[in-house]
């Protein structure tokens, strides 16, 4: 009975803990700038440089997290936290590198205040994205007071379906 119950209480905190590596834990610093990161099992977190406080003025560092999402699953940025000083932009693109399409962007305007474009903070990887990656980028100003910066949560997720409205315009008689 105790062997049985070991062997249980073991599997349990064994299954817990390897659940919990599964997220991959990337930072957007000079030694990541520029880099192609695998995606996690569980996704990849993509923090600011500024792990342990606010992030660094006068930097423009972008990586690609890529990997292979299957079938409807498409890449998906979810934004958990985001906090950017004024004149700052995070920046998020649709491929491998800064030269793809621009998907979202974050803007510090001041007063704690950030506007984003376009107003969500899933953001996902379009249909044409053949290369199934993404590119993140946070460009910071000079010697300017900087923020608490962002945390990114990437992952492959099923998107919602696209709702079309179409009113037809033709009259149809039902009685004479």
């Amino acid at each position: 009975m105790k062997k049985s119950l070991f062997l249980f209480v073991f599997c349990l905190f064994t299954g817990v803990f390897a659940h919990a590596q599964g997220i991959t834990t990337v930072l957007l610093d000079a030694t990541n700038h520029g880099s192609i990161q695998p995606i996690g099992g569980d996704g990849t977190r993509i923090f600011d440089d500024g792990s342990d406080g606010n992030y660094s003025a006068g930097i423009d560092y972008w990586l690609t997290i890529t990997g292979a999402c299957s079938g409807p699953y498409k890449y998906v940025f979810t934004v958990e936290e985001l906090s950017i000083a004024q004149g700052d932009t995070m920046f998020i693109y649709d491929g491998p590198s800064t030269s793809s399409p621009l998907l979202w962007t974050a803007t510090g305007i001041g007063g704690g205040l950030v506007e984003v474009s376009p107003e969500t903070y899933e953001v996902f990887a379009s249909p044409n994205n053949a290369a199934q990656a993404l590119t993140v980028r946070l460009k910071t100003r000079n010697n300017s007071p900087t923020a608490g910066g962002f945390a990114i949560l990437v992952g492959c997720k099923k998107p919602c379906e696209s709702v079309v409205p179409h009113i037809d315009s033709i009259y149809y008689k039902t009685r004479n």
